[in-house]
Parts: structure tokens; C-alpha cells; sequence
């Protein structure tokens, strides 16, 4: 269709407004554009007519797209004028005063429009004047995704991560990498007790019966593993920490898929939170230690490095690293940890590991063995208990059972 923008008859009478034809060609079009419920592009005549607008023409039709219903077309209509710069996807955000009607429109940009995402991001993170209020908006839509991913996995599989790693820079990026991170760590919240508990449970299981934290690595992490692995420790170690399932599932992708970057870095993160716990006698951190590097270890491809070897150099060794005083802060939060242990391969490398004792602290070491060759016979009732799926027993019974094991 030829348009021809000089095809307008002024209105004779005093006071009218003139619509130029150009202009309300345009306007019908994003109506019609709004409103198609099938794949929708601007024919190369309409497009450089909208190339051609004026500064107010360009005002107009973002103002009238912007009063206009949200439809099935619309997501793609923003996008072609995002695109033209003729209205962001911030500012349409921003005209809006209903904010169902935001999550809606966020809803349909985190499926399709990744451009218009991006626009939201880098916004919300270089806007003094209203990147608090996107990042809000933002923040509230990625919460009510994650929510509903919980029920049903498939209803997104972060393509958005995805085209946002390739388009937003990697500071912004990580920012809104690591929201996503907190939010998911957070879903499945398990005690300390009950990570012990369920640790093999979780682990025997393919990855992928894991969808939404599976998806999630594939499409957001991979890639930035070594920035993700970083984060993921930090809020791990975090205080009252209880999201243990998903930070065990992602760091065993990570584990699994990752550089020997990432692996040296684990290794040493863990060498030095060990020496924390000889020096603070933390129960919390042996605990996020043990779980963490059963995981590295159960998952890294590098097979020639097993949980036994690294209780042996780090555990039975460590009188040549730590002075009499720490060796028994460590001992003593193992031996703390022992009513908390249901997996019987990991007491066996506690029993069968020797472990050179300093002076005067040899009698600590035999108590803690004789412990972990107790549990080991409350081992086999508790995986076989431990098969039942239900969440709400398994804490259950790791409550009884750490109990039962604090009164041996």
C-alpha cells in the first residue's frame, strides 16, 4: 500500500485540531497491530513512514499506543516501537498506573519480547530517576514467575536468561542473575538436619527430573559458572541458612559442568572454612562444609579425587596443620555432626580413616569413631525409611533420629 503523507486537507473550521493522514494511517495501524492474534510485521512502506515522523508525531503515537487495550498483538507492536525508539519499553511501563496490569504485560515480555526485557534491565540499573520503580516492577514479575515455576516448570525455560547473557552487560547481568539465584535457593526450604537426611535422596536422581533448577543452569548459569559458583557460596554460608536442596542441586550442576577453575576454587573454599571451624568451633559451618564437598566430589569428572582422600589429607592429617586446641574444635563438631549423618558410606570413611591425634587427644578421636560405628547401625533403618517422598516426613524422622542418636 502506498502511503502518501502529504495527502491531508487542513480542516477549514476555526479551532479544529489537524490529524495529518500519515499520522492516523499509523495509529490505525498499531490498533490493527495491537489487535492480530497471529504472528504480526511492519510492511517496508509503513516502516519508513514511521522512520519519517516528526518529534510529535512520534509523541502521539506513543501516547496512543500506551491508552490503548493490552491484546495478543501488543508485545509485538511495543517491540517495533522500541525498536524505532519511538516508545520503550520502560516508558510504557512507566504511563501505566495499574500495576496487575504491569505483571501482565512483564508476564508477556519474559516469554517473548527479550529486547524489551533487556530495555527494563539495563534501565532499572542506570536510571537515577526511575530505575528503582522498573527494578521493582522487575523484581515482583521474577518472583511471580519463579512461583509459578515451582507448580509447573514448563510454563518458562529462561530463553530470557539466555538472550539477556548475550545483550545486557555482564555487570547488569550478574546483578539480575543473582536476584533469580536468591529466589530459587530460597524455595525449598530445609533444615540442616534434614539436608543430611535427604542428601543421597536428592543427589541419586538425574538432574533433569530437577526442571526448574535444571533449566536454570542451562540457560542462565552456563557459561558464568565461576561468577555463579561465587555467589551461590556466599549465600549458602549466609546466617540460618535453610535452602539446602536447591544450592546442593545447583552446585552439583556446577560440579558436573564446570572448569577446573571452579573446582580449585571450591577446593580452596572449603581448605579455608575448615580453618574457620578450627577456630570457631562452628557446627553450621562443618556442616555446609561436609555437604558441600560430598557434592563437588560426587559430581566432578575428575574421579581420582574421592570424599575419602579429602577426609584423609584435610581430616586425618590435620594435626600437621592445626595446633592441639583447634584439632579438638574440630573433632568436637564431628562428633556433634554424628547423630545428623544417615548416609552409611560417608561414616564408614569417618571409621575406617585413620586420624593422627597430638598430644592428650587421642581419647576424643576414639569417642568419635565409636560414635559414627553406633550410627552406622542406625544407618540401614534410616535409608530404608528414607525412601518414603514425603518432605514432611523425612524431616520428621531426622528429627527422631537425631534424638534417638544424642541419647546413644
Amino acid at each position: 500500500m502506498n502511503v502518501d503523507a502529504s495527502n491531508t486537507e487542513k480542516p477549514k473550521e476555526k479551532g479544529l485540531f489537524w490529524i495529518p493522514n500519515s499520522l492516523r494511517f499509523v495509529c490505525e495501524a498499531v490498533e490493527k497491530g495491537c489487535s492480530a492474534s497471529g504472528p504480526y510485521s511492519v510492511n517496508s512502506e509503513l516502516l519508513l513512514l514511521m522512520k519519517t515522523l516528526s518529534y510529535i508525531e512520534r509523541s502521539c503515537i506513543a501516547n496512543y499506543f500506551c491508552k490503548l487495550p493490552w491484546n495478543l498483538g501488543s508485545v509485538k507492536v511495543l517491540g517495533i516501537l522500541n525498536q524505532l525508539r519511538i516508545l520503550t519499553a520502560a516508558e510504557y511501563i512507566l504511563s501505566q498506573t495499574d500495576d496487575e496490569h504491569v505483571q501482565l504485560v512483564l508476564n508477556d515480555l519474559l516469554e517473548t519480547e527479550f529486547d524489551l526485557m533487556a530495555n527494563l534491565v539495563i534501565t532499572g540499573h542506570y536510571d537515577l530517576m526511575v530505575g528503582s520503580k522498573i527494578s521493582e516492577y522487575v523484581a515482583e514479575s521474577i518472583r511471580r514467575l519463579l512461583d509459578d515455576l515451582v507448580n509447573d516448570p514448563k510454563l518458562n525455560n529462561f530463553d530470557y536468561m539466555h538472550a539477556l547473557n548475550h545483550s545486557v552487560p555482564k555487570e547488569i547481568y550478574y546483578k539480575f542473575l543473582t536476584s533469580h539465584l536468591k529466589i530459587i535457593v530460597s524455595m525449598n526450604k530445609r533444615s540442616t538436619k534434614v539436608a543430611f537426611a535427604s542428601f543421597s535422596d536428592w543427589m541419586k536422581h538425574n538432574f533433569d527430573d530437577y526442571v526448574l533448577v535444571s533449566n536454570f543452569y542451562q540457560k542462565a548459569v552456563a557459561g558464568n559458572d565461576l561468577e555463579v559458583l561465587k555467589t551461590l557460596l556466599i549465600i549458602s554460608t549466609g546466617e540460618n541458612f535453610v535452602g539446602w536442596k536447591n544450592y546442593l542441586i545447583l552446585l552439583g550442576l556446577i560440579a558436573k559442568h564446570s572448569s577446573t577453575e571452579c573446582f580449585s576454587y571450591i577446593k580452596k573454599f572449603i581448605k579455608d572454612r575448615l580453618k574457620l571451624v578450627a577456630e570457631t568451633g562452628s557446627k553450621e559451618i562443618m556442616a555446609h562444609l561436609l555437604l558441600s564437598i560430598r557434592t563437588v566430589l560426587m559430581f566432578h569428572d575428575d574421579k581420582t579425587e574421592t570424599y575419602d582422600k579429602w577426609y584423609k589429607l584435610h581430616i586425618g592429617d590435620m594435626k600437621f596443620v592445626f595446633n592441639a586446641t583447634e584439632f579438638k574444635a574440630v573433632i568436637s563438631v564431628l562428633t556433634d555432626l554424628v547423630p545428623y549423618e544417615v548416609d552409611e558410606e560417608y561414616l564408614e570413611v569417618h571409621v575406617k580413616t585413620s586420624i593422627s591425634p597430638p598430644v592428650m587427644c587421642s581419647q576424643l578421636c576414639r569417642d568419635y569413631k565409636l560414635l559414627c560405628r553406633t550410627r552406622i547401625s542406625d544407618a540401614a533403618d534410616c535409608s530404608i525409611l528414607l525412601d518414603n517422598d514425603d518432605d514432611l516426613f523425612t524431616e520428621a524422622f531426622a528429627e527422631i533420629s537425631w534424638e534417638k542418636s544424642k541419647a546413644n
